[in-house]
This record gives C-alpha cells, sequence and structure tokens, in this order.
C-alpha cells in the first residue's frame, strides 16, 4: 500500500504551526475568555442581545 498525502516522509510537516505554537498561551487564554463570556451571556440573554448588537454596530 502507498502513502497518498506523502507527508509522512516530509520531515517539514509541522513548520507551518510554528507561529501558532508560540503564541499558544495566548490563543488558549483567549479561548477561555470567550468561553466565560458564553457562560455569562446564557446567563443573561438581554444583556447579551444588546452587547452583540452594539459590538456589531461598531464594526
Amino acid at each position: 500500500m502507498t502513502n497518498a498525502s506523502g507527508a509522512l516522509g516530509n520531515p517539514q510537516v509541522g513548520s507551518d504551526t510554528a507561529p501558532l505554537r508560540a503564541k499558544s498561551g495566548w490563543i488558549i487564554a483567549l479561548g477561555v475568555v470567550y468561553l466565560l463570556a458564553g457562560i455569562v451571556a446564557l446567563g443573561s440573554v438581554a444583556m447579551a442581545t444588546v452587547v452583540s448588537v452594539l459590538v456589531v454596530g461598531v464594526m
């Protein structure tokens, strides 16, 4: 059986993700902030609606 993608023989497979790995702490922290904001938004749906309308309006 042959390898159709050829990715296993390429020694630089992970080189494209190096910038993301360098900033993985910030990416995880942003994910936690989004998770907490989502939990707060579930607690107050009306306020979440107002905030989302304001954010889209600013864009």
